[in-house]
């Protein structure tokens, strides 16, 4: 599999972004299951690339984007958030996005890294685990039962 490229998402980046949103599969996987408006989500995308505490990266393929790994950070660690364009799905690119993301996120803060996971996505689940992510516990987020996983802050 050939390497992918990862750049800090921007302002141009909305559209591609809204349609990786509102993709079925990912609304599925989403502990927010409603699709989002186009006003919305530029309120969404102008906070997270104003703030310090959200980081956006963008992976691509030969120039032709794949996904984006997403972290909220706080003060404990930060939470990821994957996303995979339908086009590219199955082919593996879960695990390389993770470990670039958190490679890159290492770079910046020595924090854990934690991944929410429903329990009905062992893809995701898959992906994380082999990118070195250590289930922590069972959980729930907005009253939906998932997995905790963790990368901790040295590994």
């Amino acid at each position: 599999m050939s390497e992918l490229n990862h750049r800090y998402a921007k302002a141009e980046d909305a559209a591609l972004l809204f349609r990786w949103a509102n993709d079925p599969e990912v609304r599925k996987a989403s502990f927010h299951s409603t699709a989002i408006t186009w006003p919305e989500h530029l309120q969404w995308l102008e906070r997270r690339l104003g703030s310090g505490s959200s980081l956006l990266l963008i992976f691509e393929k030969e120039s032709s984007a794949v996904g984006i790994v997403r972290f909220e950070i706080g003060e404990e660690g930060a939470i990821i958030g994957i996303s995979i364009d339908e086009a590219a799905r199955g082919q593996g690119y879960g695990k390389q996005m993770i470990e670039q993301a958190c490679m890159h996120f290492r770079g910046l803060h020595q924090l854990p890294v934690l991944a929410y996971i429903k329990k009905d996505n062992p893809s995701s689940v898959r992906s994380f685990e082999r990118a070195g992510f250590r289930f922590l516990q069972e959980d729930e987020v907005n009253g939906i039962p998932c997995f905790l996983y963790i990368l901790y802050g040295n590994e």
